[in-house]
C-alpha cells in the first residue's frame, strides 16, 4: 500500500511539473508572437534613430560617436553636383543634406517635384556660414559641413541652353486653404509669413525674386513641396510658331 501511495504522489508531482512547463512555454510563444507583430507594424525613421543613437552613446560610451546631422559628401555625389542635368544635381544635393525626401522628375517636361519634412527644410535653409559646393574644386574627394542654401541657389541659376530654373514652395495645411482663409485668417497669415521667410532667404543669397513662387495647399502639414521648372519667359507650341511665321510672311 505504501508503495502504491508513493507511486501516486510521484505521478502527481510529475503532472504538476509538466503543467508548469507547458504554461511557461505558452507564455513565451505568446510574447514572441506579440513582438513579431509589433516589429511588423513598426516603421523606421532615420532621423529619430540617429538621435536615439547619440543619446545612448552619450550615456554609456567613453568615446562618443561622431555623427554629423548631414552625411559627408562622397566623391560620386560631389561629382554629380558639378556635372549632369540640373535635376540630377539637385537630387544629389538633397540626398547629401536632407535625411528623407520623395522626388519625381520629368526631364521631358522640365519639371521636378520634391516633398520633404518641413522642419528639415527649415533647418537646412537657416544654417549660417554655409558653403557653395559648386564653387569648390570637383577634384576634392570629400566635403563635410553645411552647404544647402548657397549650393541650391547656384544650381538653380545654372542656365541650361539659356534657361534658368524656377522654384515653387508650397506649404501644407490640414484643411482647404480657402476655408482657413475665411475661418482662421490669423493661422493663414502666420503660414504665409513663414513661407515668405523662405523666399527672402533665397533672395538674400542672390536668387531672383521673379523665379520664386510661394503658396499653400491641403496636405500633411508636417511636409513641404518644392517644385522646380525650367523657366521660359515665353513658350510657343509648334502650331503657334507656324502661325507666327505665317503672320510674318504676310506682313
Amino acid at each position: 500500500m505504501a508503495y502504491r501511495r508513493r507511486r501516486k504522489e510521484d505521478s502527481h508531482e510529475y503532472s504538476t511539473g509538466n503543467s508548469g512547463q507547458l504554461m511557461s512555454l505558452s507564455l513565451f510563444i505568446m510574447l514572441l508572437a506579440f513582438f513579431i507583430v509589433l516589429n511588423s507594424i513598426s516603421s523606421y525613421e532615420e532621423n529619430k534613430q540617429t538621435a536615439a543613437m547619440k543619446s545612448v552613446d552619450a550615456a554609456f560610451s567613453k568615446d562618443a560617436l561622431d555623427l554629423d546631422e548631414s552625411p559627408s559628401m562622397t566623391e560620386a555625389i560631389e561629382k554629380s553636383v558639378h556635372e549632369g542635368h540640373v535635376f540630377d544635381r539637385l537630387d544629389a544635393l538633397f540626398d547629401s543634406q536632407i535625411s528623407t525626401y520623395d522626388v519625381k522628375a520629368n526631364k521631358a517636361t522640365g519639371t521636378m517635384v520634391i516633398k520633404l519634412p518641413l522642419e528639415d527644410f527649415a533647418r537646412a535653409m537657416s544654417v549660417v556660414n554655409q558653403k557653395d559646393l559648386t564653387k569648390m574644386p570637383s577634384t576634392r574627394v570629400a566635403v563635410r559641413g553645411k552647404f544647402f542654401l548657397p549650393t541650391l541657389v547656384s544650381l538653380l541659376q545654372t542656365e541650361r541652353d539659356g534657361v534658368p530654373t524656377r522654384m515653387e514652395i508650397a506649404m501644407h495645411v490640414p484643411k482647404n486653404p480657402a476655408y482657413l482663409q475665411n475661418q482662421e485668417p490669423e493661422k493663414i497669415s502666420n503660414i504665409m509669413s513663414r513661407i515668405a521667410g523662405f523666399s527672402q532667404e533665397l533672395e538674400e543669397v542672390g536668387f531672383p525674386q521673379k523665379l520664386v513662387n510661394i503658396g499653400i495647399k491641403k496636405a500633411n502639414p508636417k511636409f513641404v513641396t518644392l517644385t522646380f521648372h525650367l523657366h521660359n519667359e515665353f513658350s510657343f507650341t509648334k502650331k503657334d510658331t507656324l502661325k507666327k511665321e505665317e503672320v510674318s510672311s504676310d506682313g
